[in-house]
């Protein structure tokens, strides 16, 4: 990725112009987002029924306003991603009833994206299936982190998609680690003890990992600042060519 990722302080009536929302299980990441941009997370209502349904709703103006979700749909340590999936689409409906100009479904993980072809007879090609739920609940744009497959996501969704790719992020710190010496890229297992440090971004939560060695060994990097980036350049009508490919 060429040139910097940056902090943003908008002027005050982009500020009335640009909503970001971060739903139930994505708050932490949506606070970092919120800073770098240099605003804060718009406030919204979530309730959790007896019965197991769930609504959503924004607590803040909306109508008129590019609007932006952030929501994490992996499973786990509390909801599926059946759960997240379902309460992101009823939200993202409700920001376009309530009138918001724009909505865009920043997802750090996007799940059903790996079921991208058919690998039996009659198998279902379910990130297609994905992509029409998403437009049919009024969807403008859709943004993501390393998703499975970027040729199948991008055909999948007659939207704007956004892939988007961790490596600026993973081999900028690679590099201030190695300094001078030589880097060699392989692929270990990370039971093997030869391994002295783990580097992740935190579009997953490293929940699943019990305390012990390999917990100890890992290290996140944000990736608040790079989903900061893309939300004020789309905000802007600014390109995103050189965040959707590393360059030396």
């Amino acid at each position: 990725m060429s040139g910097t990722i940056r902090t943003w302080s908008p002027p005050h009536s982009a500020v009335e112009r640009l909503r970001l929302f971060a739903l139930h299980g994505t708050e932490v990441l949506g606070e970092k987002i919120a800073r770098s941009l240099g605003c804060h997370l718009a406030a919204l209502e979530e309730r959790s029924f007896e019965d197991g349904e769930h609504k959503s709703r924004p607590l803040d103006t909306v109508a008129g306003c590019d609007v932006y979700v952030v929501h994490s749909l992996h499973g786990g340590p509390q909801e599926s991603p059946n759960d997240k999936l379902c309460r992101l689409l009823f939200f993202i409906g409700a920001l376009k009833d309530a009138g918001a100009a724009r909505v865009t479904a920043v997802m750090p993980y996007l799940c059903y994206a790996r079921k991208d072809r058919r690998t039996k007879a009659q198998d279902p090609v379910t990130i297609r299936y994905l992509a029409t739920l998403f437009e049919a609940a009024g969807v403008d744009t859709v943004v993501t982190l390393e998703v499975h497959n970027e040729a199948a996501f991008e055909n999948a969704f007659r939207c704007p998609s956004v892939a988007l790719s961790a490596a600026p992020l993973l081999i900028g710190n690679i590099r201030e680690i190695a300094a001078d010496r030589p880097i060699c890229v392989v692929s270990p297992d990370l039971a093997d003890f030869a391994i002295d440090r783990i580097i992740a971004t935190d579009s997953v939560p490293a929940f699943r990992l019990p305390p012990g060695p390999v917990l100890a060994k890992l290290e996140i990097i944000s990736a608040a600042p790079l989903f900061a980036e893309t939300i004020r350049r789309l905000h802007h009508n600014e390109t995103l060519a050189d965040l959707l490919l590393y360059q030396r």
